[in-house]
């Protein structure tokens, strides 16, 4: 009965989390967006060359892209950009990580004075800013050697789309 409770108590949190923190930044960008549209329809109406318009369009979208990420920045500490392949993280223990279909794989460096546990989580974001999978990198009986490199691979699936980007939060 407690767990009950627990669930539901766990659930309600997480969605006025959800509403109070990513909803107004979700609007925001769509709020955005929509103007962008409306602008290039605009655009289109007064040169009549829908050549020209695009390429103001383009500008368009490239500022409202930077305007997203800033938004994404006030929320996360550190936010990179995720491209398909090897990205280098070079954050602590973290020297980069690439996904390949299905499984992440993450290559771990110990380049301080004395052996660490890796505690870490590594979050991916879609291009709304939505958590579309999230890896944890989290030892409790091992650790990595100074000067000895690890490779840690497992599955993943990202449930809201591709990510755009990706953030770290390392635990203590």
């Amino acid at each position: 009965m407690k767990s009950k409770y627990l669930t539901i108590g766990l659930l309600v949190g997480f969605a006025v989390g959800f509403i109070i923190g990513f909803a107004p930044a979700h609007k925001k960008y769509m709020d955005t967006k929509e103007e962008v549209a409306r602008q290039k329809e605009e655009l289109i109406k007064q040169t009549g060359r829908a050549e020209k318009a695009e390429a103001t369009y383009g500008d368009m979208v490239l500022d409202l892209q930077a305007r997203q990420r800033e938004e994404l920045a006030k929320l996360y500490n550190n936010i990179y950009d995720y491209k398909k392949g090897e990205n280098k993280v070079g954050l602590k223990y973290i020297s980069s990580f690439w996904v390949d279909e299905k499984e992440i794989t993450v290559k771990l460096t110990n380049t301080g004075v004395s052996s660490v546990k890796p505690n870490a989580e590594i979050i991916f974001l879609n291009k709304q800013g939505f958590v579309t999978a999230t890896h944890n990198i989290f030892w409790l009986l091992s650790k990595i050697k100074r000067n000895e490199i690890r490779i840690e691979k497992s599955r993943i699936s990202f449930n809201f789309g591709e990510p755009v980007y990706y953030t770290v939060k390392f635990g203590s």
